[in-house]
C-alpha cells in the first residue's frame, strides 16, 4: 500500500526513523478513523480512555500508534512532486486518494442521463478550499462537482478554473448523455 511506503519514507527525512508501518496498520489505522467518526465523543482519546474505550477499537490500535501514525500520514512523498504541480493542484498532498476513489466511481455502471450538481464535503479545519455555501445541510466544507445519478464521477473545486479537470463545456445542473 503506497501510504505505509510514503509514511516510512517521509518518517525517516523528518524525524530520522522510520515508522515501521504495513500496509495492514494503515488498513487498520484507517478502519479505526471511519469507526470513530459514527461515534460523537467529543475527543479522539476518549476512545481509549477508561470507561469509555470502545474493546473493538483498543484492540485493533493502541492510543499511541494511531496518533503516530496520524501525525505521520502521507499518500505522497513531498520530494518527489514538482513545484509546477504543486502549484497547478492545491490537492497534490491527496491526489493519489482522490484519484484512486474517482476510479472506483468511474468502474460503476452509469444511466444514460445523469445531472452535474454540486455537493459539500463537510470540513471545517482550516484549508484555503474550504467554502461556505448557504442552504446547504452542511454549509461549509470543500464544494465538489458530482455527475450524479448515484455518484459516478467528481472533482474537487479548488477555484474559478476547477471546470478544467471536469467537463469544461458543461455547466451546473445540465442534464450529460453519457454514451453507453
Amino acid at each position: 500500500m503506497k501510504f505505509s511506503h510514503c509514511t516510512n519514507v517521509t518518517s525517516v527525512a523528518t524525524k530520522g526513523k522510520s515508522l515501521n508501518t504495513t500496509a495492514a496498520e494503515i488498513e487498520r489505522f484507517l478502519g479505526a478513523c471511519l469507526f470513530m467518526s459514527c461515534i460523537n465523543y467529543p475527543r479522539v482519546r476518549m476512545f481509549w480512555q477508561k470507561g469509555l474505550e470502545v474493546p473493538v477499537l483498543t484492540s485493533a490500535i493502541t492510543r499511541d500508534r494511531y496518533f503516530r501514525i496520524r501525525n505521520s500520514l502521507k499518500a505522497v512523498i513531498d520530494t518527489d512532486i514538482s513545484d509546477e504541480t504543486k502549484k497547478r493542484d492545491r490537492l497534490w498532498k491527496v491526489r493519489p486518494v482522490l484519484d484512486s476513489v474517482r476510479a472506483g466511481c468511474l468502474q460503476i455502471t452509469r444511466d444514460r442521463d445523469v445531472s452535474i450538481d454540486e455537493q459539500m464535503i463537510p470540513f471545517t479545519r482550516a484549508c484555503e478550499l474550504r467554502q461556505y455555501v448557504p442552504n446547504k445541510p452542511n454549509p461549509v466544507g470543500l464544494k465538489n462537482f458530482v455527475a450524479a445519478s448515484l455518484v459516478v464521477d467528481f472533482a474537487v473545486y479548488q477555484g474559478a478554473n476547477s471546470y478544467s479537470t471536469f467537463q469544461p463545456e458543461l455547466k451546473l445542473g445540465i442534464v450529460v448523455l453519457w454514451p453507453i
